[in-house]
């Protein structure tokens, strides 16, 4: 055993000598092959490169070279928006390479060299982003890039003092028949106020918004719906915080309300009756049964403040009614005179009907003592309503020729702020109207 010791010692010698005469570190760690080449050893002169990499084993150059050569490869994961386009720049060689976020937002740039880099992030509706960062070798950097979403201020002017603009997102549902897309709002409705005319929508983002504007406080000026598309090409944006500026919009709400003077016409056209059993000839309305009257036109159908006038005769002891500030034919303020066959004989009543139906009564006077000769005994007279606010005074004559207050309706809920004044009737009234005028504010 001893000779095979001193074989193997004497080898291990050898091999050490063999790289110490060659130059190769012992420790493998030097790999500068320039420096193996140009220096002997021995002699401390420059050599030839060649002969000596031919003198070394193949598996011996094949190492070296792997060593020199090989650059160490790192990886880069980038953390964004879902789905944004994230490029990287190298700092030394200026190559580039993109790719697409996933829809959590991550992406891996796999096996790039190491060193630094300029990161970018974009994504359409979004304000582009950058950032720096410096990958060492055979690791894994990681990096954030947020991304603030591009949101625009959208100014408006209107012509009302006071009101308020709803606006709601739209999404795409289909298509319409005409092939094109099908908005429909997404979401609920956010509200911001009017005030000295002008409101201001903040923070909007690129997309397709419908707005409802309106003032509940000038009920005269009729709503109105708007569909509006953000987009940056539309709109400026700051690049300090990524808010707009821009000239406001100018949406104009219509003035609906009713201004002329509607007089009772004996032409069935320019009535909305929904009592087919209901004569307008030119004698003027006669009812039979249930049943409303309203004007047709829109420009009778919106009355704010107001003055009725009209000459009425009770045909069989029931009731006669009006409707006022009515917006249909199931939604009104009720103003009824009763005769003595009514459940409620002998009363001035107003109420709040919707959908057909009496919610509220606001007044209920006795009225015998004045009117029960014209009611009972068939008589034309005169019923006046003057409309101020939500205060109605009831007026009617009593057979002498003078108006006498019956009394004053109070809607201090404004349920109908404004609306159609007509007539109505009950199931089992009958009466007849040679006369019906509605005037704005004061008839003269």
């Amino acid at each position: 055993m001893k000779p095979l010791k001193v074989l193997c010692l004497t080898r291990m010698i050898f091999i050490l000598i063999f790289f110490i005469f060659i130059g190769i570190p012992v420790n493998g760690q030097d790999t500068d092959l320039d420096r193996y080449q140009r220096i002997n050893p021995v002699t401390r002169k420059k050599t030839s490169s060649a002969p000596r990499i031919r003198n070394l084993k193949p598996q011996y150059i094949a190492a070296i070279r792997t060593k020199i050569k090989k650059v160490q490869l790192t990886n880069l994961s980038v953390t964004t928006e879902p789905n944004a386009e994230i490029t990287i720049e190298s700092l030394t060689s200026k190559k580039k390479n993109t790719l697409k976020a996933d829809t959590e937002g991550a992406v891996i740039f796999e096996d790039i060299a190491a060193g630094g880099y300029k990161v970018f992030s974009s994504l359409e509706g979004f304000k582009s982003e950058k950032d720096e960062t410096t990958i060492k070798p055979n690791k894994t950097a990681i990096i954030h890039i947020p991304l603030k979403r591009l949101t625009y201020d959208f100014p408006i002017t209107t012509n009302v003092d006071r009101g308020e603009v709803r606006y709601a997102p739209l999404k795409s549902d289909g298509q319409n028949p005409d092939g094109t897309p099908k908005l429909v709002p997404a979401g609920g409705y956010c509200v911001v106020p009017i005030e000295n005319k002008k409101a201001i929508i903040k923070n909007l983002s690129e997309g397709d918004y419908i707005l409802d504007v309106s003032s509940p406080d000038a009920p005269e000026y009729e709503p109105k719906y708007v569909r509006i598309r953000v987009t940056e090409d539309l709109l400026s944006t700051s690049e300090n915080d990524g808010a707009s500026e821009n000239p406001p919009t100018e949406i104009i709400l219509p003035n609906r309300q009713s201004t002329g003077t509607f007089n009772l016409s004996s032409i069935r056209e320019v009535w909305t009756l929904t009592a087919a059993n209901w004569k307008i000839d030119a004698q003027g309305l006669k009812t039979d049964g249930a049943g409303t009257a309203l004007p047709k036109a829109s420009n009778f159908r919106f009355y704010k403040d107001f003055e009725m006038q009209s000459t009425v005769r009770l045909l069989n002891n029931t009731s006669i009614g009006f409707v006022v500030r009515a917006e249909d034919s199931k939604n009104y303020y009720l103003i009824k005179l009763t005769g003595s066959q009514d459940e409620n004989e002998y009363l001035v009543s107003a109420s709040i009907v919707k959908d057909g139906k009496e919610t509220e009564r606001i007044l209920s006077n006795p009225i015998k003592f004045l009117l029960e000769d014209v009611l009972s005994n068939h008589k034309s007279f005169d019923v006046v309503i003057k409309a101020r606010g939500n205060i109605f005074q009831i007026l009617a004559e009593d057979g002498t020729g003078e108006l006498k207050n019956l009394g004053n309706a109070d809607f201090k809920d404004n349920n109908f702020p404004i609306g159609a004044v007509g007539i109505i009737g009950g199931e089992k009234s009958s009466f007849e109207v040679s006369r019906f005028t509605v005037c704005n504010e004061i008839c003269k």
